[in-house]
């Protein structure tokens, strides 16, 4: 039976971050750049390409716990907050993130 995912715990938090840090690892600083320009343009496009970028990791998560739509827009604000601050020289690397 699925457990709902706590973010206040130790074990949720944790897991959200790990979640984040394979988001980055799919994200090359190129397309970080691209897709501050499309957040600057046309926030709904922007909204859908950082989703397709989390929703394969927030799937294998959800194998064993319930992912509420709270637990999804906690783990866009922190993707986002994250891909604003990074920063990127424009190469074609994908991202290195540690979270602590």
């Amino acid at each position: 039976m699925k457990k709902k995912l706590n973010m206040e715990t130790q074990e949720g938090s944790k897991l959200i971050k790990e979640l984040t840090v394979k988001v980055f690892q799919q994200i090359t600083e190129k397309e970080v750049m691209e897709l501050r320009k499309i957040f600057e343009v046309d926030s709904c496009k922007y909204q859908q390409l950082i989703k397709l970028k989390y929703i394969g990791p927030l799937g294998l998560l959800s194998l064993n716990y319930v992912i509420t739509k709270e637990v999804e827009a906690v783990l866009y604000e922190f993707i986002n907050e994250i891909l604003h601050k990074v920063p990127v020289s424009g190469s074609n690397n994908y991202l290195k993130l540690e979270i602590q």
